[in-house]
C-alpha cells in the first residue's frame, strides 16, 4: 500500500549528524558561527511568539551573541543537526535523508536548542530578557500543534522530548550519581568511576551506565470490521463533548507492534484482530511518544468495553465517516484535528478503502 502519510512533528528538515555530536572542537565552532540558530526552552516550554489573530505560534530563533549569556551560565544545550541548502533541481524534498540531489550539504547552518532554567529558574525573568519577541509557551500543551510552520513542528518534537528525558535522568538509575551531558546532549553518563554499572571488569553483562533519550512506542488502530463497511471508534472520558477517536495503547516488553495491537484492540474494546496493515508514525512529544499508526482487520465484532480506558466505542459506517469528515454528522461527532496521526488513518481509509 503506497503511503505518501508525513505527520505533524513529522516533517524533519535536519541532518542530525550523529557521527558530529563527540567532535566538541567542531560542536564549539558550530556554536559560534554567525548562521547557526538557537531556539530556547525553559524546560519543556518553547519560546514562541504568537499571532493573537490567528492563535497559531511560530518558533523564536536567536544568534549567537544573544544566548551567549546562557552559555556563560553553563545552562545545558543540545545540537539538533544541521540544516542544507536546498538544491535547485525540482525534485520533491521528504526529509535530507531521501535523495543525495536534494540538498547542497556544502552550504549549511546549525540548530542549537538551549534549556534555560540554568540561568534562572524563573520564567518570567529568563522572558523578559526579550520582551519584544515572545514569550514561554505556557497552558495546554496540545495547543503546541498550532505551530504554524511544519518544519518548526519537529523541532519541537525533537527539542521538547530530549529536554524533558534530560530534566527526569539527572541521576545515575544505577548508584545515584549525577549525571553530565555528554555529546552535545546525546547521552547521559554516570560520572562515579565505580558505579557497578561503570565496572565491566566485575560482569560484562551488567547495563552500561551510559543513557541514551528515551522513546515510548504506543500503537494507535483503527478497527476494521470483516465487510470493510465500519470502523471503529472509541471516546475517552476525558475527549471533548461527542468526539471519538482510534484506540491505541503503550507497546508492552518483548511485544510486536502488531501483538499490541491485537492485545490492545481486546482488552479495551473486547473485539479479536488478525490482519494489521501499517500505515505511519507520528512523534509525540508529550514528552517521548512515538504513535505507531496501523489498520487492524477485524474477526469479531461484539463490544465488550473496558470502562476504565475508554467510556464507550460504536462501530461507524464510511458514509458516517464521510460526514464526520465533512462536519455534517447528524449527533455532531467530532475526531481529533488533522494534525493527528488518528485522523489521518481515518481519512486515509475513508478515502482510499479500496486500495488497503
Amino acid at each position: 500500500m503506497s503511503n505518501p502519510t508525513v505527520n505533524y512533528f513529522a516533517h524533519s528538515f535536519i541532518d542530525r549528524c550523529a557521527d558530529k555530536r563527540k567532535d566538541s572542537t567542531w560542536i564549539n565552532d558550530k556554536l559560534k558561527e554567525d548562521g547557526s540558530v538557537f531556539v530556547l526552552f525553559h524546560i519543556d516550554k518553547p519560546f514562541v511568539y504568537v499571532n493573537d489573530s490567528e492563535k497559531m505560534f511560530s518558533l523564536c530563533k536567536f544568534n549567537y551573541s544573544q544566548i551567549k549569556p546562557f552559555l556563560d551560565a553553563k545552562c545545558n544545550y543540545v545540537f539538533l543537526g544541521l540544516e542544507y541548502l536546498k538544491s535547485s533541481n525540482g525534485l520533491e524534498i521528504i526529509s535530507p535523508y531521501s535523495c543525495s540531489q536534494s540538498y547542497d550539504r556544502s552550504s549549511s547552518k546549525a540548530w542549537f536548542v538551549i534549556e534555560t532554567s540554568g540561568f534562572d529558574a524563573d520564567l518570567e525573568k529568563v522572558s523578559s530578557i526579550f520582551p519584544d519577541q515572545g514569550k514561554f509557551f505556557e497552558g495546554n500543551f496540545l495547543r503546541l500543534m498550532a505551530i504554524q510552520d511544519l518544519h518548526e513542528s519537529s523541532i519541537i518534537a525533537q527539542a521538547r522530548s530530549i529536554l524533558c528525558w534530560i530534566d527526569r535522568n539527572k541521576f545515575c538509575a544505577s548508584c545515584g550519581t549525577k549525571s553530565r551531558l555528554d555529546d552535545a546532549g546525546s547521552k547521559l553518563t554516570c560520572t562515579n568511576s565505580d558505579c557497578k554499572s561503570n565496572n565491566k571488569a566485575l560482569n560484562k553483562h551488567v547495563p552500561s551506565n551510559i543513557h541514551y533519550p528515551r522513546v515510548d512506542p504506543v500503537a494507535i488502530m483503527l478497527i476494521i470490521n470483516k465487510a470493510q463497511t465500519h470502523v471503529l471508534l472509541g471516546r475517552k472520558r476525558q475527549f471533548p463533548k461527542n468526539m471519538f477517536s482510534c484506540l491505541a495503547g503503550y507497546i508492552e516488553a518483548g511485544e510486536s507492534i502488531e501483538e499490541a495491537v491485537r492485545r490492545e484492540s481486546f482488552e479495551e474494546s473486547g473485539v479479536y484482530t488478525d490482519r494489521v496493515i501499517y500505515h505511519s508514525s507520528q512523534p509525540w512529544p508529550f514528552p517521548s511518544t512515538l504513535m505507531i499508526g496501523c489498520f487492524a482487520y477485524a474477526t469479531s465484532e461484539e463490544l465488550n468495553i473496558d470502562q476504565d480506558e475508554i467510556q464507550e466505542a460504536r462501530w461507524f459506517s464510511l458514509e458516517e465517516l464521510e460526514m464526520i469528515l465533512e462536519n455534517r454528522h447528524p449527533e455532531s461527532v467530532t475526531i481529533p484535528s488533522e494534525r493527528t496521526i488518528a485522523h489521518q488513518l481515518i481519512k486515509h481509509f475513508s478515502k482510499h478503502r479500496p486500495k488497503l
